[in-house]
């Protein structure tokens, strides 16, 4: 995860120490970057899965290209994604909206443990002060990168076999408005129709800038989400005509 200056001294000053005091090297991963990563943080990173909520119709049809998407995410403590960033594009724009889209498909995640590193003990049993030392609690941010190709499998975005098979690349740019997770937050109020059929489906233009698409999407959808514990079906339909019209023009 790249860290500013002031976030790496402490953490390097820490590696020092550790290797000034002849730990094994066992302990320093024989030359690999240590990993003092928690059982807890490590199963947080792990349920990070966009892929679950990744839909596209191209990667469904035979002989199309190899091609391949890299998609920055910045996740906060609270689980909240704060922002989605295209850093590789596949050269194929309705491919690219789909991967930003698959964090927007899904909402915010668990919150971070409060304990993300264990460091190991100073001689004399002293336990370090993770919380002057961690890079990530200073950050207050955990950044991934996700690569997004066919080997990933993603799940149809239609449910018309007819527009799978004749997706071309002058096809529109399409998103689910109403997020396919939302019964995660919200069970039962919507039906698999109603979240996949062609009335909850908004078309980009061609010009939009993709990244600022996927971020309003995401900031809007998030912030309900978080700020409503509990919601009607007429509050999430309010919302959705409410984002569909900027949304549609990448505004």
């Amino acid at each position: 995860m790249p860290l500013s200056q002031n976030h790496l001294w402490p953490h390097a000053l820490l590696i020092c120490l550790l290797l000034a005091l002849h730990l094994p090297l066992a302990a320093l991963g024989l030359g690999q970057t240590p990993d003092f990563d928690t059982k807890e943080f490590k199963q947080w990173k792990e349920s990070i899965d966009p892929y679950q909520y990744w839909f596209n119709d191209r990667l469904f049809q035979k002989n199309i290209p190899e091609a391949e998407t890299q998609v920055e995410v910045e996740i906060l403590p609270s689980g909240k994604v704060e922002r989605v960033k295209l850093v590789k594009s596949s050269g194929i724009p309705d491919m690219d909206l789909s991967c930003l889209a698959s964090f927007v498909e899904r909402g915010p995640y668990d919150a971070m443990p409060e304990i993300t590193k264990k460091y190991p003990p100073l001689p004399g049993g002293t336990d370090v002060d993770e919380t002057s030392l961690l890079p990530e609690n200073l950050q207050a941010q955990y950044r991934l990168i996700f690569i997004f190709d066919k080997s990933k499998k993603p799940r149809p975005f239609s449910q018309n076999n007819a527009n799978i098979n004749t997706r071309t690349d002058q096809a529109p740019l399409q998103m689910h408005l109403i997020p396919a997770g939302i019964g995660l937050f919200y069970p039962g109020l919507f039906t698999t129709d109603e979240i996949f059929g062609e009335s909850n489906v908004i078309t980009i233009g061609p010009q939009a800038d993709l990244n600022a698409v996927a971020n309003l999407l995401l900031t809007k959808w998030q912030g309900f989400i978080m700020t409503h514990k509990t919601a009607s079906k007429a509050d999430i339909v309010q919302t959705a005509k409410a984002l569909r019209i900027c949304a549609s023009d990448g505004k």
